[in-house]
C-alpha cells in the first residue's frame, strides 16, 4: 500500500547545529520511502525579510499620511487654502 506525502514543511537541525527548513514530498510503500527533500531555508529568510520590509514601509506611509492630515487640519481646506 502506497501513502503519499505532499509538500510537508519541516524544520531540522543539521549536524553542525544549523537550523534549516525543508519541503518533503514522496510516498511510503511497505517499508520504503521514496521522494525528495528540498532545502527552502533561504526562501523562508527572504519571505521574512520581505514581510519586515513591507511592515516598515507601511509604518512610514502611515506616519506620512498622519503628518499630512495634521497639516491640512491646521491650514484649512486642501484646495485653495481659503475657507468658504
Amino acid at each position: 500500500m502506497s501513502r503519499p506525502l505532499k509538500n510537508i514543511e519541516l524544520d531540522f537541525v543539521t549536524r553542525t547545529g544549523r537550523c534549516i527548513t525543508v519541503i518533503a514530498s514522496g510516498y511510503l510503500q511497505d517499508e520504503t520511502i521514496s521522494g525528495m527533500i528540498l532545502d527552502i531555508t533561504a526562501r523562508k529568510q527572504l519571505e521574512l525579510d520581505l514581510e519586515q520590509s513591507a511592515r516598515k514601509h507601511r509604518d512610514v506611509m502611515l506616519g506620512a499620511l498622519q503628518t499630512m492630515s495634521a497639516i491640512v487640519e491646521r491650514r484649512g481646506p486642501l484646495y485653495g487654502g481659503a475657507s468658504t
